[in-house]
């Protein structure tokens, strides 16, 4: 069941007006332009219905739409200035960890990943932490890696919640479909992993390269193969 939605950003600029009925979550992307009407949009966001916000977007990793803030600590600084003071605001709504890649050094040695997250949650042992947030990029193949990754990940997030908002296999329709027909399951299995979306909705991805229909891969994450 699709109960959720979100992109890059802090308000939904793209296909929202043509999209079923559900609540955008806002994210802050990065600490420079991320910023701009932060808060109003949050704000917006929460009135219509969201209940969880997101942090920074990869910022362990720099490209591939990564927040490059690759320094956890000043990252931990940027989200206690403009994720804390929320918490107090909205109360009711739950605050995520920065997502963060499955890698573990970046090209110029700084930690990525798990070790990433760890630093991050040291840096903000104070804040309001309800879910950490991962992504996943591999081969189809690498499933007991996928599940390795995941539940180290849970660990490491001191056993909070798991959002996997990101995650992907390289490959065909065909092996991308064999893929999750196996770790969907597992995932559904799991109390612990809050909520998942396979990357993306989008011509080629999850639907067909015409946007008439699901994809293969589309039609096995809809349950629907």
């Amino acid at each position: 069941m699709f109960s959720w939605m979100y992109n890059w950003g802090s308000n939904c600029q793209h296909g929202c007006d043509d999209a079923i009925n559900l609540p955008f979550l806002p994210m802050l992307h990065d600490n420079q332009g991320g910023t701009v009407d932060w808060e109003a949009n949050v704000d917006v966001a929460i009135r219509n219905g969201a209940r969880h916000v997101f942090s920074f977007n990869e910022p362990d990793q720099c490209g591939g739409g990564g927040a490059c803030m690759q320094d956890s600590e000043q990252t931990a600084q940027d989200h206690k200035k403009w994720i804390e003071p929320l918490t107090s605001k909205y109360p009711h709504v739950k605050f995520g960890a920065p997502a963060v890649t499955n890698g573990e050094l970046s090209e110029n040695n700084t930690a990525m990943g798990i070790p990433y997250l760890k630093k991050f949650l040291e840096h903000c042992d104070t804040c309001q932490i309800d879910f950490v947030v991962a992504h996943w990029y591999d081969a189809p193949e690498n499933t007991a890696y996928f599940y390795k990754h995941l539940e180290d990940f849970y660990e490491a997030g001191g056993h909070r919640k798991v959002w996997l908002t990101e995650f992907g296999a390289k490959g065909d329709q065909a092996a991308q479909a064999k893929f999750l027909a196996e770790v969907l399951p597992w995932l559904d299995s799991k109390d612990w992993i809050e909520r998942y979306a396979y990357h993306y909705a989008a011509p080629g991805f999850m639907i067909t390269d015409d946007s008439n229909g699901l994809s293969p891969v589309g039609r096995v994450y809809a349950g629907v193969a």
